[in-house]
């Protein structure tokens, strides 16, 4: 009996993982993994990472790791019972909060059973250490739930093979859009075995210094910003100083040199805030002035660069007809699930991308069956020519976003190269601004290195 629900729940997981992959890749434009060599490919294993997007962060997680993954999730998501059904199928363990009563609580012993007899089958557990999704650039304070379950496989006389405390990072560049990327940072397993003394003398103790060790782990995958009231700021100096920044680190990963961004902030913070109000002060002035003139930092940076208006021109011209169609076909699925999926996420905004994602599962396909079948009838198709056009059709509706966005892009180029023509003054002040911004930027860098650079990962030493 258990070998069939093994399997059936395989099948489920397998089945699920395909479907919710595909509407993953679609939603988001790269699902970036990072250190995957550092995921076992066997044994007991115990996942943990933050949570920035609800249930965002299963659909990203699941499809993105090789290994079947059985989620410990809150227990309302099991309702209505036919979503608990299919969530047990899939193998994942339902965790109850203070909130539902007390008398939920000791339905958390099965939880730890649950999850104990998984890794001793040498499978592979997942849990979301924070308990819930608040913010994405942050890391809230850590319960003690994984803590508990690694020192309960470790620690027990009948545990099988050794475990391993892996640490996942999540980091979404813009949760809630469409199109946006995504970023998994697999951190090195956690080392257990220095916790077996504490733990047998005092198990409390034990498991909370286990916890602030994963709080550690976890924010240096992400990036963190301690101080939610700079987060505005981190996000100013990323815009303008990122690309600088990979000049001077060629092959730096992105998010190392935005994580060592914030690191920088956050010691001025503490440290000197005379020297971060002046950054401030410096970056709200050039903002100021951006908005005025209405234009954008990235066409300061390039204005005035050598660059053909041809290959513009001709790009425009040559895909303008195949965008309308896209866009055209597409329109009716792409807002009715945008409109929906903010509907039911109005209530929680971590749930924004899930929303849509299963909304356009659902309407997507939907709309597309109506134009087969409308297909069918104007036209007198065969089934597999219909196909073939419908398949056109979604490939359009890609290429049409992308289009458009380029478009954008272009337009606000040549909208550029027009004012450099026609106010000179105003575009070169604007340059030589954010020339002193940059030196500005360089020495506050410098002098951070020279304080607290030493423990920073090579990879973001260009901070």
């Amino acid at each position: 009996m258990g070998r069939v629900r093994d399997v059936v729940e395989g099948s489920v997981y397998q089945s699920l993982r395909f479907a919710l992959g595909a509407a993953a890749r679609t939603y988001f434009s790269r699902i970036e993994v990072r250190h995957l060599e550092r995921l076992p490919q066997s044994g007991p294993l115990l996942v943990v990472a933050n949570h920035p997007a609800s249930l965002t962060d299963v659909l990203v997680l699941g499809p993105a790791l090789p290994r079947r993954l059985h989620f410990v999730a809150y227990s309302g998501l099991f309702k209505p019972w036919p979503l608990g059904v299919l969530l047990r199928l899939a193998g994942t363990v339902p965790v109850y909060r203070q909130q539902e009563g007390a008398e939920s609580m000791p339905k958390n012993a099965d939880m730890f059973r649950a999850c104990n007899d998984v890794l001793r089958a040498g499978e592979a557990v997942l849990i979301f250490p924070e308990g819930t999704s608040v913010g994405d650039r942050s890391v809230e304070k850590l319960r003690t739930g994984a803590a508990r379950m690694a020192f309960a496989y470790e620690f027990d006389a009948r545990r099988g093979e050794p475990l391993c405390l892996l640490p996942i990072g999540l980091h979404f560049d813009q949760r809630e859009l469409f199109q946006s990327a995504v970023t998994l940072s697999i951190g090195r397993p956690l080392e257990l075995e220095s916790f077996r003394d504490q733990h047998a003398s005092d198990p409390v103790e034990a498991v909370q210094a286990l916890t602030a060790q994963i709080q550690v782990a976890l924010e240096k995958l992400i990036l963190n910003i301690p101080s939610r009231e700079l987060v505005k700021l981190v996000h100013e100096v990323q815009r303008l100083y990122l690309n600088e920044l990979q000049l001077q680190s060629p092959g730096a990963p992105e998010l190392a040199l935005s994580r060592a961004i914030s690191d920088c902030i956050e010691f001025y913070r503490v440290h000197d805030r005379e020297r971060l109000f002046q950054i401030w002060r410096a970056m709200n002035g050039y903002r100021r002035k951006l908005a005025m003139a209405h234009l954008e930092d990235d066409a300061i940076r390039a204005a005035g660069a050598a660059r053909s208006a041809v290959e513009p021109t001709v790009g425009a011209f040559i895909g303008i007809g195949p965008a309308i169609a896209g866009a055209v076909l597409n329109y009716l699925p792409y807002h009715l699930t945008g409109r929906i999926g903010l509907l039911f996420a109005a209530a929680d905004p971590t749930r924004t991308a899930f929303a849509r994602m299963m909304v356009g599962v659902v309407v997507f396909p939907a709309t597309y069956s109506a134009y087969g079948w409308l297909l069918r009838q104007l036209t007198h198709w065969t089934w597999g020519i219909v196909v073939a056009a419908l398949a056109a059709g979604a490939i359009l509706g890609l290429f049409a976003y992308a289009y458009f966005a380029w478009f954008r892009t272009e337009r606000h180029r040549l909208r550029v190269e027009w004012v450099l023509h026609t106010h000179r003054r105003t575009v070169a002040r604007l340059r030589r601004e954010r020339r002193l911004l940059i030196v500005l930027l360089d020495l506050a860098r410098d002098d951070y290195l020279a304080t607290a650079g030493a423990a920073m990962e090579p990879a973001a030493r260009g901070v």
